[in-house]
């Protein structure tokens, strides 16, 4: 039976959604083929933030999957508007997956595409790591494509932050959910990459590497100069040239 109180409740949820999608739709295709300054263009991030933060409290009444659709749906349209990212960069990337977990923790789609543009668009290798651990806690192994989740996790782990036992774990857990899956062939190789890891752990020329991928897929200056200084704490030297390119020289491993 449906009660008053929640056909309002089921009301005030499927308004707020239109309402904001209303609003916010028309103003981000403006930013998009404007020219409109930095300043204002923090204000509509602000705004953006203020309506994510607004959502982290508020209850999915049953349509969980419903909103984080809908989340997911904003989000790539936040990713792909190229300009307003070369001014602000992508650090609500992260904020979006939160609110994805939180509604549809299942969403294994979600957690693939999430990873890269968090660890490295975002420059937050660390934040990607630990929501697809959270969301692990969700997923089953029987679900489509859910050992990729454990392989991408163990990726990041490896290659951004050198954690050998971390990585070790996920890559074992990612061959025990390819075997579930049927996909023995991939087993066998997630398993043979955390034996390999346990005894050749990550070298710094390599995770310098990985921070120069972040370093020259971005163009946003706060993320770039993450990168930069990741790759001078790993030992690199960084050189500018007169035309503006950046030389990387990595240190010899031990």
């Amino acid at each position: 039976m449906i009660t008053i109180a929640k056909l309002f409740d089921s009301l005030v949820l499927v308004t707020g959604i239109v309402a904001i999608g209303l609003l916010q739709q028309p103003r981000w295709q403006q930013l998009e083929h404007s020219n409109i300054d930095t300043k204002s263009l923090a204000q509509e991030i602000q705004k953006e933030q203020n309506n994510l933060s607004f959502w982290k409290r508020f209850s999915a009444f049953g349509y969980g999957n419903l909103l984080a659709d809908w989340f997911f749906l904003r989000f790539i349209q936040y990713y792909g508007d190229d300009t307003a990212r070369d001014k602000t960069g992508y650090e609500l990337n992260p904020q979006f997956l939160e609110l994805i977990i939180k509604y549809d923790p299942r969403f294994v789609p979600a957690y693939l595409i999430f990873s890269s543009a968090i660890s490295i668009d975002a420059a937050m290798p660390d934040k990607s790591i630990e929501l697809l651990g959270q969301g692990l806690k969700h997923i089953s192994p029987y679900q489509p494509d859910a050992n990729y989740v454990w392989l991408y996790r163990a990726t990041d782990q490896i290659l951004f932050t050198n954690d050998v036992e971390g990585a070790k774990y996920s890559y074992n857990m990612a061959a025990d959910w390819a075997d579930i899956a049927l996909n023995h062939r991939l087993a066998k190789a997630n398993r043979k990459t955390a034996q390999y890891i346990s005894n050749h752990p990550y070298s710094k020329k390599n995770r310098i590497a990985a921070w120069q991928l972040i370093l020259t897929h971005n163009r946003f200056a706060k993320t770039r100069q993450v990168a930069l200084n990741k790759i001078r704490e790993l030992g690199g030297t960084i050189k500018i040239q007169p035309n503006g390119a950046i030389v990387i020289a990595s240190p010899k491993d031990n």
